[in-house]
């Protein structure tokens, strides 16, 4: 998340300028975990938020995030 708000920084936006993120997890026993550090990186604001459970990543991550914001 955190590279995620540098990279709309970059762009010129902001991450209340989010629109809908997606999230695929590897485990979705990771959901827990995974919510309460979005939840504190989006501070109240709430775009739409998708959750994809996955079999496998790139890379063998465990969680790999989609964003879309707009200017």
């Amino acid at each position: 998340m955190s590279n995620i708000a540098y990279i709309l920084k970059k762009a010129g936006s902001h991450k209340d300028k989010m629109l809908k993120v997606t999230l695929y997890l590897h485990d979705i026993g990771l959901l827990d975990r995974v919510d309460n550090v979005y939840q504190g990186v989006v501070d109240g604001y709430q775009p739409a938020r998708s959750i994809v459970p996955t079999n496998e990543l790139h890379y063998r991550f465990q969680i790999e995030i989609e964003a879309i914001a707009s200017m």
